[in-house]
């Protein structure tokens, strides 16, 4: 998986869905690992949970094999960008 800029929900579920047809893992075997409910992750990836928690994020992100660092950059660059964290796999 590439580098890919990262700051919204939408953005994470597009690269945790990616990184689930890499493994070949269905979303409750993905909330299994991650130590979620079924249901919370299910509303979580179709939008009823907008914005969730650093915690869970890192739950699904550990499970997933992603890390992730935060990237700081200027305030004049920021203007330009949607987000400073930056993924790597």
């Amino acid at each position: 998986m590439s580098d890919g800029l990262t700051g919204t929900r939408a953005d994470w579920v597009s690269l945790w869905r990616a990184r689930l047809v890499e493994l070949g893992w269905s979303y409750p075997e993905l909330a299994h690992r991650a130590g979620l409910t079924d249901k919370y992750f299910s509303r979580l990836m179709c939008g009823d949970i907008d914005q969730p928690t650093a915690e869970t994020i890192d739950k699904i992100n550990r499970a997933l094999g992603i890390r992730f660092y935060v990237k700081m950059t200027p305030w004049t660059e920021l203007e330009t960008l949607s987000s400073s964290a930056i993924l790597r796999s």
